[in-house]
């Protein structure tokens, strides 16, 4: 089999970056959410032969939606293995740190000696698990700690050792909102606004489990924006 079929057979069991994951989530959200719109009439005065015929379609979606949740996480398991194995990464140069994480994003292309990578500060969870965390008002990300903070700019460091020298290019960026953003600069962290393709936006639950207290929850979520980290690259 050629390398470009196995590759097309890999993506259609597995998501290759964070930012398909969430698209998907964010629709399965949509589906269940109109799959209780079929359950209206249930509660509104129309004949009883349309309300068995609405409250069917209704479970008859929810049980797509459902099926297919547990087909996203499946899909899943690929991004988070790269997570976990970046976790030990870090560990093994000395940084601890349970407030930010990073993975390498895949794009297959033979032709492409960069290296992307990301920086995830919001957590990279369920709904639920969001929600959870949001009740429990517990194991929040923000603000970052110095700890946080000093292990990043150790990170840093080791990247632009390892790339120096190099053919290879290492692009490092992340999602931020503009008080994280305003945090890595105060500790004098280059960051560059861009757009790419590869950049995932967090859910709002996932913001709002992130942070300890927001005064503004509304207007920081919609500050976020992605941003290239510790220096300039020559592209994306």
């Amino acid at each position: 089999m050629k390398k470009r079929n196995r590759v097309k057979l890999f993506k259609l069991f597995n998501y290759t970056n964070m930012n398909q994951y969430r698209k998907a989530l964010k629709i399965n959200r949509i589906l269940m959410f109109t799959s209780l719109l079929w359950f209206i009439p249930l509660i509104v005065p129309v004949p009883e032969s349309m309300k068995y015929v609405f409250a069917t379609l209704g479970v008859f979606q929810m049980i797509i939606t459902t099926m297919w949740y547990t087909n996203i996480s499946s899909k899943n398991r690929y991004v988070f293995g790269k997570i976990r194995a970046a976790n030990q990464e870090l560990k093994s140069y000395g940084i601890s740190t349970k407030h930010w994480q990073v993975y390498a994003v895949d794009n297959f292309d033979e032709n492409d000696d960069t290296f992307r990578m990301e920086l995830l500060f919001y957590p990279s969870i369920t709904e639920v698990g969001a929600l959870w965390r949001v009740l429990r008002h517990k194991k929040v990300n923000l603000p970052l700690t110095t700890n946080d903070i000093e292990g990043l700019k150790k990170y840093l460091n080791i990247l632009e050792q390892n790339i120096k020298g190099s053919d290879h290019q290492v692009i490092l960026y992340a999602s931020l909102d503009s008080e994280l953003a305003s945090a890595l600069q105060d500790a004098g962290i280059d960051i560059y606004p861009t757009t790419t393709k590869y950049i995932n936006k967090p859910s709002k639950m996932e913001f709002y489990s992130a942070y300890s207290h927001i005064k503004d929850v509304k207007t920081l979520y919609k500050s976020i924006s992605p941003y290239f980290i510790g220096w300039f690259p020559m592209g994306d």
